[in-house]
C-alpha cells in the first residue's frame, strides 16, 4: 500500500505540474 500510496503522490505532483 505504501508503494501505491506513492505512486499517487507522484502521479498528483504531475497533474498539478501541468495545470
Amino acid at each position: 500500500f505504501m508503494a501505491d500510496h506513492d505512486a499517487w503522490r507522484e502521479l498528483g505532483e504531475i497533474y498539478v505540474s501541468l495545470q
